[in-house]
């Protein structure tokens, strides 16, 4: 048999919509997780995140091969995505987000190097900065954009007689 709460006393300030406490004719459990709900503890407090932060500059300036920031979160117990949370939550404090951006600034540089000295695979590169970094291809209009100036291409004959060095 189930057992019905039975509301003995509500007392308000007078308010309306403002309960102070409720008092039950006997002892009820029935809305005990309601009544004590606790949020969880803070973990990603700012002097852990700014402890974390540190760890990965560190990581960073020490070992020149990472260029990537995914390669930062391989041994943490928390994923990549928390350093974009980070980034959003502490962005006006200026400590966190001068190191988040110094982090991010470092590997961009290192990719962009990375692809003009050809030690990184090119599509990669770009895929890379143009995901992570907003890079974006752009185009170049000479003249006015409304009325740009016109080129014409004119292909050489080779000794051949060929017209087009196209088709060989």
């Amino acid at each position: 048999m189930s057992v019905i709460p039975v509301l003995s006393e509500l007392k308000s300030n007078g308010r309306k919509g403002d309960i102070l406490s409720i008092t039950f004719s006997e002892p009820c459990s029935v809305f005990l997780p309601y009544l004590k709900m606790e949020t969880k503890p803070e973990i990603y407090t700012k002097d852990f995140v700014a402890k974390e932060l540190g760890k990965m500059l560190n990581d960073v300036l020490t070992n020149k091969e990472i260029c990537y920031i995914g390669e930062l979160f391989e041994n943490k117990e928390y994923t990549r995505q928390r350093f974009s949370e980070w980034e959003e939550k502490f962005k006006y404090d200026d400590e966190i987000s001068d190191t988040i951006k110094r982090i991010r600034e470092i590997l961009e540089t290192r990719v962009n190097i990375g692809g003009l000295k050809q030690k990184l695979n090119p599509t990669m590169v770009i895929f890379n900065l143009k995901n992570n970094y907003k890079w974006k291809d752009t185009t170049t209009w000479a003249g006015d954009k409304e009325n740009p100036l016109n080129a014409q291409i004119v292909f050489l004959p080779k000794k051949d007689g060929n017209e087009n060095p196209m088709e060989t």
